[in-house]
């Protein structure tokens, strides 16, 4: 009989007390935030330390290209006297072959060296996300002597570590999960009220709005959930145990990553040292060399033996300074502090 039938509920409801759940899902929430910040971190150190990895490959290979173009200058000297002996009639034509052989493997080094400088800018461009054309690295690749305290830097290490922070928060999210699967068998206690409005009550008068409106406290206590609190429980508990023993196992390779950088670090210091000691000598080797050569006292194999030697020395010192920033790098990487190299790439 009422042509248009409306009606308003508005109803409230409040918990008061539901036994740690709700706090916990905020701490939840509040440590997942820390997690996300802790993540962008990891995600910048990790390209800082791709950033320089790439820096420093560029160097190196403009390295290897001046010794490879500095061995190529030497075959060309070897060459020239090799020839000039050959119009004299000094030596057989076995000893023109020996050095046109080895020109041309010093010119193929060379232009290997140079396709290794173009993809290690390749690289670089790639990692900072720019055109190769854009890349433009100068630097010294040189190594700078560095003392470091070991336990220092395990310390730090432990303190800053991004992975490790990530099982520290993932921790304090079991231990708050332990507390939540609890209360899966708690009382709740809720307040609650209503307030409604709607007409066709009245028969005389079905158009006619009656309100009313309650208020009142409820708990609700649950008898028994099938032993699902328990095995939540448990369950939370393992995870807890799981998270330290990761936790455990990152710290304990920490300290076996730094322990490996610094012994690292000392062994390409002490070659970096010993071979510029082997370079100066093999430099003389190759000067006396040469020098009997033209005299005729020599054979080319002396003065080839004595240009790879000098060229092997020269290259082992290279890869010994490269060695020595890749270990300080490796250091820095496991504190996640790049301080050590903020001077160097200025």
């Amino acid at each position: 009989g009422t042509s248009n039938r409306m009606n308003f509920d508005a109803k409230l409801q409040l918990p008061v007390f539901t036994w740690g759940r709700i706090s916990g899902t905020i701490a939840i929430s509040d440590i997942g935030k820390g997690i996300s910040n802790t993540l962008d971190k990891q995600q910048r150190v990790n390209l800082t330390e791709q950033v320089i990895r790439a820096y420093y490959s560029v160097l190196l290979n403009h390295k290897v290209i001046q010794l490879d173009r500095e061995n190529y200058e030497r075959a060309q000297k070897f060459m020239k006297i090799t020839e000039e002996r050959f119009s004299a009639g000094g030596i057989p034509r076995l000893e023109l072959l020996r050095g046109e052989v080895q020109l041309q493997n010093s010119l193929s080094q060379l232009e290997d060296a140079r396709g290794n400088l173009r993809k290690s800018r390749l690289f670089l461009a790639n990692t900072l996300g720019i055109d190769t054309t854009g890349v433009k690295v100068e630097g010294t690749f040189t190594s700078r002597p560095l003392r470091v305290n070991e336990q220092a830097v395990i310390d730090k290490a432990l303190q800053t570590r991004s992975d490790l922070n990530l099982l520290q928060l993932q921790n304090k999210i079991n231990n708050e999960q332990i507390s939540i699967s609890r209360s899966g068998n708690k009382p709740n206690v809720v307040l609650f009220s209503g307030y409604n409005v709607q007409n066709g009550f009245d028969p005389i008068n079905p158009d006619k709005f009656i309100d009313n409106w309650n208020a009142g406290v409820q708990i609700a206590f649950p008898l028994f959930d099938g032993f699902a609190t328990g095995h939540k429980v448990q369950n939370a508990r393992l995870e807890v145990q799981k998270t330290r023993l990761q936790e455990t196992e990152i710290r304990d390779l920490i300290i076996l990553q730094i322990r490996q950088a610094i012994t690292t670090l000392n062994q390409a210091a002490e070659k970096i040292s010993s071979q510029e000691e082997n370079i100066k000598l093999a430099a003389q080797a190759l000067q006396i060399a040469e020098e009997q050569y033209r005299l005729g006292v020599a054979s080319s194999l002396d003065v080839l033996n004595a240009q790879q030697t000098l060229s092997q020395s020269e290259m082992m010192h290279t890869q010994a300074i490269f060695n020595h920033i890749m270990s300080k790098l490796e250091l820095s990487r496991a504190m996640e502090d790049f301080t050590w190299f903020e001077a160097e790439l200025e």
